[in-house]
């Protein structure tokens, strides 16, 4: 449950941090995660997560979610939304698997 907490809270600050888009940069770390490219979905949480977290922690929290993506049959889809507050932008992430898991939800 920590592990998601984690991810979940990178995600927000991800939507924060400068990439082509706020929506793109969660759909390449959702991927990443999926592909076990650690290495890449943690250098697309923001430099405060970093910080907070050590590097083995994120990798092992990464790693058991790229071990459920695997056991879930892999991502199917992968929907980004994204609203704007006056302070702060967040949204939601809804993943399909490609096999029997249903799908989630996360805040991000």
């Amino acid at each position: 449950m920590r592990s998601k907490a984690i991810i979940s809270t990178t995600l927000l600050f991800a939507l924060a941090g400068c990439a082509p888009s706020p929506e793109t940069t969660v759909e390449d770390f959702y991927y990443a995660v999926a592909e076990g490219d650690a290495e890449t979905a943690e250098s697309l949480m923001s430099s405060k997560i970093r910080a907070m977290v050590p590097s083995s922690k994120l990798r092992a929290s990464l790693a058991v979610q790229a071990e459920r993506t695997r056991e879930c049959g892999g991502i199917s889809d992968l929907e980004v939304k994204r609203s704007d507050g006056d302070q702060i932008r967040s949204g939601t992430a809804t993943l399909t698997y490609g096999g029997s898991c249903p799908p989630i939800t996360e805040i991000v």
